[in-house]
């Protein structure tokens, strides 16, 4: 039965669901359990990077090494699902501070937006590290960690951050389809 309100019922229900998949598709971008890539840039030298499953439970990544007069020194790098926390440690010295020019690059999946990159805490602990040193573009934090100094064992700071999702493809091709529905007009 064709009734003069099917056809404003289907671009009703078209629009409706472009709505849908368009909002869903800004919605959050959850990052636990997904893929990231942690890079350490020091100018000099080659970058090092580390492929890691974001987990809600242990840290993602670990360094340590020995200081220029004497000791080690060593840090963990934490990502939660709108957080990352830096907790350093050391022994055999009074405290340790990252090389000059040192930048850590955390990149997560091309569907995963960075949407803003901010300081939660800063312990004691921690020095010459402000809000001047986060930036963002696309799916990456940025932390210039130029000369951040420690100066006790597990001090820390955490960094808040908010994800949104950037449609793939696929994503792309669906909604498009969707936009189309409401303007085919069916033939007599």
């Amino acid at each position: 039965m064709n009734s003069p309100t099917s056809g404003l019922f289907r671009s009703h229900l078209g629009v409706a669901a472009c709505a849908a998949v368009a909002i869903a598709g800004s919605s959050f971008a959850g990052v636990v359990g997904s893929q990231a890539v942690l890079t350490r840039q020091i100018p000099g030298q080659a970058d090092q990077s580390a492929s890691f499953l974001v987990s809600q439970i242990l840290p993602e990544f670990y360094s340590s090494s020995a200081l220029p007069d004497g000791g080690w020194g060593a840090y963990s790098i934490d990502v939660k699902e709108t957080s990352l926390t830096l907790t350093a440690d050391f022994g055999g010295a009074s405290g340790f501070s990252f090389i000059g020019g040192l930048v850590f690059r955390l990149a997560f999946l091309p569907t995963v937006q960075v949407d803003s990159f901010s300081i939660a805490s800063v312990s004691s602990g921690v020095s010459n590290f402000d809000a001047s040193d986060l930036s963002f573009a696309g799916n990456e934090l940025i932390i210039h960690a130029s000369e951040v100094s420690f100066s006790e064992a597990g001090a820390s700071f955490t960094l808040n951050f908010t994800t949104s999702t950037v449609p793939g493809p696929a994503g792309l091709a669906a909604l498009a389809g969707l936009a189309a529905i409401p303007m085919r007009r069916r033939r007599g």
